[in-house]
Order: structure tokens, then C-alpha cells, then sequence
């Protein structure tokens, strides 16, 4: 599958069900609406590798589901990891990256990422470049098709590291995964209600990508759920959603959930943008 036939909606690896069968039912439906792209990462589900097994073992028995599939997984930038594995190395690298393939149960992932920039002390420019030529000779082999970043950063750095990246690497790093949701920005959010919500470039960031080539995505439309906080009202999420949805910038939008019916409101709520989108983009065409 290709990346730019990727689904307006995602499902995120976070919240998958522990059970394994509610699981593949989960997963069987997001595919039967229409969801090929799956959100994966080092420690999602609250421990290593539990949500990227929980995948694996719906892809082993469902093989022929792989290749219409696009999967997303993340390069754990933590140092106690690096540490476990032998240290900043090719070597260590590898190992980690095999680790990850065996427990997905594939042997190629579509979109590898750099894991949350700037989360962490240990992570800097130096380290994010030595890690992105590692992963350019994954892509040679055929193990990777491309290389991307998440992050929870604000429009600055956002600008900052889309420079340097291109500057380094030119067009080989083209996906950005990027906080995006109704409280961007928002400091009456943090002072009326208390929420802590994470840096995002808003939609100029996703914009800024998007000129640059890169396919994005946005997630935590809920902000992992903070805006839970403010109401538990279906109009209110429904909301959130669209206000997400409304940004014509974003290719995909993550919706982290364990429940078919999260799921389905969050595709109800997509729908009319992805009608709106394809009725532009005819326009556009029979303008030229």
C-alpha cells in the first residue's frame, strides 16, 4: 500500500484492548470502514511492546492483511533503552529495530519515526541525525519506506527542525505526527479548568509540512482525553472532532480508542471534511 492512499482516520496503538479477541475485532472493523493506517510505539499499552504484539498477533493470523495495511512504528529515543541494547550504535540500533519487526510479525514497517522530539533531556540534534542516517540504510533495504517524526512541539521548533531536516537530508524524512486539537495553544484552558495540554504548531505547522512535502498526521484530537475534563457531552467530542477535521492540512487524524463505537463517532465526524476535500480537489482539477 502506498502512503498517499493513507485513510483520513487512524487507529492508535495506545488504547488497544488487552484481550486479544477484542482486539482483532477492533481491528477487523476499523479495516471494514475503510482504516488502513495503525499507530504503533516501543511502549505502547503501558509496557514494552505490548500494543505492537497485540498487532503482531492479529497479522500472523490474518497474513493477507499485511500489504494492504499501512503500519507506523517508532524509533524509542529513551536512554534506558539505548542503555539495554549496548549503547548510541548501529549495532544497538539494529537490535532494537529486529526486536520490533519480530513482535509485529512483518519484515518491513511502512513509516519508522523518530519518537517524540524534544521529550526528553538526553535527546538532541546530533543523536536525531545519527539516527536518521541509520534509518536511511533501512530504507535502502527495503525494511522501512519512510522516515518520519512525532512530536509535541509549538510552530518554532516545528519550523526549526523541518530546516534542519531538509538541510541534512533533504526530502528522505517526509512525515510529521503533531498534537493538533480545539485547545492549540490555549492558555484559558490551563487557567479556567486546570488542564496541562501539550505544545502544537497549530494549523500554520501542519501548513508549513505540507509545503514541504510531508504527509501528516494529527493526534490526540481529545488530548488524551483532558477534554473529558471539560464535558463528557457526545456534542462536545463530537466537536473536538470536527474541529480536527477541519483542518484541510492533515492527511490523517489518530483515534485512540479500545471501542468499536469511539470509533464510529470519530469516522461520523470525519466524513463530511473527507466529502468536502474530495469535492475541492475535483474543483481544482476541472478549474486547470
Amino acid at each position: 500500500m502506498e502512503l498517499k492512499d493513507i485513510s483520513r482516520v487512524g487507529l492508535g496503538g495506545c488504547e488497544l484492548p488487552e484481550d486479544q479477541e477484542k482486539a482483532n475485532a477492533l481491528i477487523d472493523y476499523a479495516i471494514s470502514r475503510g482504516i488502513n493506517f495503525f499507530d504503533q510505539g516501543w511502549g505502547y499499552g503501558g509496557e514494552e511492546h505490548k500494543s505492537e504484539k497485540i498487532l503482531g498477533n492479529y497479522l500472523e493470523k490474518n497474513p493477507k492483511v499485511r500489504d494492504n495495511i499501512l503500519i507506523c512504528d517508532k524509533f524509542p529515543m529513551i536512554e534506558d533503552i539505548f542503555n539495554k541494547f549496548g549503547g548510541n550504535n548501529e549495532e544497538a540500533f539494529n537490535k532494537m529495530f529486529e526486536e520490533q519487526l519480530s513482535v509485529l510479525k512483518t519484515n518491513y514497517i511502512d513509516v519508522y519515526m523518530l519518537h517524540a522530539l524534544d521529550d526528553s533531556k538526553y535527546m538532541n540534534e546530533k543523536l536525531y541525525c545519527e539516527v536518521i542516517k541509520w534509518m536511511l540504510k533501512l530504507k535502502q533495504e527495503g525494511k522501512i519506506k519512510h522516515i518520519g517524526f512525532s512530536a509535541h512541539i509549538d510552530l518554532y521548533k516545528l519550523n526549526y527542525y523541518l530546516d534542519l531536516f531538509s538541510e541534512k537530508f533533504g526530502k528522505e524524512v517526509d512525515v510529521a505526527m503533531l498534537t493538533y486539537n480545539i485547545f492549540s495553544g490555549s492558555d484559558w484552558v490551563n487557567k479556567e479548568t486546570g488542564i496541562n495540554v501539550w505544545p502544537n504548531p497549530g494549523v500554520k505547522g501542519f501548513e508549513l509540512c505540507k509545503k514541504k512535502g510531508y504527509t501528516t498526521i494529527s493526534m490526540m484530537p481529545l488530548e488524551s482525553g483532558r477534554a473529558l475534563k471539560v464535558s463528557h457531552d457526545k456534542t462536545f467530542t463530537d466537536w473536538c472532532y470536527k474541529y480536527v477535521a477541519d483542518n484541510t492540512f492533515i492527511d490523517s487524524t489518530l483515534s485512540g480508542t479500545s471501542r468499536i463505537e469511539h470509533l464510529d463517532q470519530v469516522l461520523e465526524n470525519i466524513k463530511p471534511v473527507v466529502t468536502y476535500k474530495k469535492l475541492k480537489e475535483k474543483k481544482e482539477k476541472e478549474a486547470k
